[in-house]
């Protein structure tokens, strides 16, 4: 690969604004079956996910939902793509139905190898301004790769749950996936298309979305520390899949610290986070 990825190769722009209309977050809190009054004066980190919605007209995008890149581009060809990981950190109050401006750029894509082959890793930088202030920086790690010849095994038979300081247990199904693909206008039809997903993509049901185990992951350490986060971090490890069991565990903590993974019903580790209060 000669060069970096344009923001447009991933559907982005390098500037953008949105409203954080309390209206849909919300509907996000209704999607994770929490009450209403969870959604206080700021909005927590990962929420800011459901919010700059993608503008690519449907004709742009590509046969698997994402925004089509450059047919010549550095990422032509790699036609799988995933939310491997990232950070945010709120340097103030994130506040609802007010407007918020987004500005975005590429700090590096990495050629990396790996069992299945060669894929890249964009590290894609965003700082989030309201009342002229920095309210949040957020870093995003995507990863491309080539489509497997092989296909993605299915979870194995269920283990025990991971003992914890704290644990939720969520089975997550085609409505809560729907849900969420259409919260944050992700057309990705991994999450959705179970034909394409099985058959094309070769993984063996549904693929939950990386953010969306994160934002699970976040609540349950806002929850266990007792206050908001300001600041989170993620790493992705390997896929889950829509019908099995993920439990959502606090490892160990501090008064202002947890560290937390995401455990497949079969004892994969899904994800892990660190989370500061």
């Amino acid at each position: 690969m000669t060069g970096l990825p344009e923001l447009a190769d991933l559907g982005l722009s390098a500037a953008a604004t949105d409203t954080l209309h309390r209206a849909h977050a919300l509907r996000l809190a209704r999607t994770l079956d929490l009450p209403d009054d969870v959604v206080g004066e700021s909005l927590p980190l990962t929420w800011i996910w459901v919010f700059f919605s993608p503008s690519v007209p449907s004709r742009g995008l590509r046969r698997d939902g994402h925004p089509a890149g450059a047919d010549d581009g550095p990422l032509a060809g790699l036609d799988r793509r995933m939310f491997v990981g990232g950070s945010l950190e709120c340097s103030g109050s994130i506040r609802l139905d007010e407007a918020i401006a987004r500005a975005s750029g590429i700090v590096s894509a990495d050629v990396k190898e790996g069992s299945s082959g060669q894929f890249v890793i964009v590290d894609v930088a965003h700082r989030y301004t309201q009342r002229d202030e920095v309210v949040l920086v957020e870093r995003q790690n995507l990863m491309y790769r080539r489509q497997p010849s092989g296909s993605v095994p299915a979870p194995g038979p269920a283990v025990e749950p991971p003992e914890s300081l704290a644990r939720t247990t969520v089975v997550p199904d085609e409505r809560l996936l729907f849900r969420y693909s259409a919260l944050t206008f992700n057309t990705h039809r991994i999450h959705y298309d179970l034909p394409y997903a099985t058959s094309v993509e070769h993984y063996p049901g549904l693929v939950v979305h990386g953010p969306l185990t994160a934002t699970l992951l976040a609540q349950l350490a806002a929850d266990h520390l007792g206050r908001a986060l300001s600041r989170f971090e993620f790493r992705a490890t390997t896929p889950t899949f829509a019908g099995t069991p993920l439990h959502v565990v606090v490892d160990s903590a501090t008064d202002s610290e947890a560290d937390l993974r995401a455990v497949r019903g079969d004892g994969a580790v899904v994800m892990t986070a660190r989370a500061r209060a």
